[in-house]
């Protein structure tokens, strides 16, 4: 009796304990994330640039495309969809502009999923020189992303390390903007004397021409393209699958799948198959991006798995037993969503997608097991 107490009152208190961590926080917790930089360029220059969010993804690292209003700086009320990779956290967020002050004062508000994720606020001043007068080609840009925690679980991950991530990978993309405006010309003396940005009215043909130009790609904030796979997501560590972003989905696209798989089975100098950590398919065409351990995440709302070759569902990460594996994550744009086959394996979810492949995007990463 006793210890049937025990484990009543045991699992009380871990039902206590999981609904506070969930259950929205009755005190309002915001966070600010402010970086700052000097770049030697012009106010307007500086402000058309960041505010024009086809160039957001040249030199912020969380930024992996823009949908949209994206050829000119966007102005009060106008909205853009982003499909971002922040701190390992994948997804599409929608941003409206609250408030543009050329060239002063720029933000924009994010949605994603129905739920508000913060603030973006661009703030830019000229620079004072050593002699304590402002220098009129230099700004001083000031971003600031404020956001709240909606839980005491999303609080505590975000003193423990979620903040730290998002202010590294700030101040990464202030570094990358003065890197990439400092090596471009200055604008010429007519440009400069304009008050308004230049702003392009393409026409819908042009529009069209250049999203299909769009190359259709696959990226992970865990790895670079050829580089090294983290041990978490392999066999030596948690092996739970990275997170993996897309854009340039062609058009037409109605279900995405995926494959992962390795060609240097077993012995990379001499391999005799193919081995299969991973497959997924009828992921959701307006899908972005599958956050890290998806497994615990949760997919996409209509994907199925297929077998690995281990013969099972889910993904299984690099346990290579000799030397140095590549591990290949391949993503097809289908035409159609393709019917129900069950569990199915390689060769058999290849043959489903047989005559709808849209377009493909590959992504390699490496990995050879520690020396113990």
């Amino acid at each position: 009796m006793l210890r049937h107490r025990k484990l009543l009152w045991g699992f009380i208190f871990a039902a206590v304990t999981v609904g506070l961590l969930l259950a929205p926080l009755p005190w309002s917790d915001r966070t600010a994330v402010h970086v700052e930089v000097v770049i030697a360029r012009p106010l307007a220059q500086v402000f058309d640039y960041v505010a024009t969010p086809r160039h957001w993804p040249a030199w912020h690292p969380a930024s992996l495309g823009v949908a949209g209003a994206t050829d000119h700086p966007l102005e009060r009320g106008e909205r853009v969809a982003e499909t971002f990779m922040a701190a390992q956290r994948g997804g599409v967020v929608v941003w409206t502009v609250i408030e543009s002050q050329r060239p002063r004062t720029w933000s924009i508000e994010g949605v994603a999923g129905g739920q508000r994720v913060g603030t973006i606020t661009y703030r830019l001043t000229p620079a004072i020189t050593p002699s304590l007068t402002p220098a009129a080609e230099r700004t001083r840009f000031e971003r600031e992303f404020r956001y709240r925690s909606p839980t005491l679980l999303f609080a505590l991950i975000n003193r423990l390390m979620l903040r730290e991530q998002l202010q590294a990978e700030s101040t990464e993309a202030l570094r990358r903007l003065k890197a990439v405006l400092e090596t471009e010309p200055p604008p010429s003396p007519r440009a400069a004397l304009r008050g308004a940005p230049i702003r392009p009215k393409l026409e819908p043909s042009l529009i069209a021409s250049s999203e299909a130009r769009m190359p259709f790609q696959l990226q992970s904030t865990a790895f670079a393209p050829g580089g090294e796979i983290p041990a978490q997501h392999t066999c030596e560590g948690a092996d739970i699958s990275p997170p993996l972003a897309w854009t340039g989905l062609p058009q037409g696209t109605a279900s995405l799948a995926l494959i992962v798989d390795d060609p240097d089975a077993p012995d990379p100098a001499a391999p005799k198959m193919t081995w299969v950590h991973w497959l997924l398919y009828n992921l959701p065409a307006d899908a972005a991006a599958l956050p890290a351990d998806i497994a615990s995440a949760g997919l996409p709302a209509g994907t199925r798995q297929g077998l690995n070759d281990w013969q099972r569902t889910g993904y299984g990460g690099p346990c290579p037993p000799i030397g140095r594996h590549r591990y290949v994550f391949k993503l097809y744009a289908l035409d159609v969503a393709l019917p129900d086959i069950g569990q199915p394996d390689k060769p058999t979810l290849e043959r489903a997608m047989q005559g709808h492949m849209l377009a493909k995007a590959e992504l390699i990463g490496t990995y050879q097991k520690s020396k113990r």
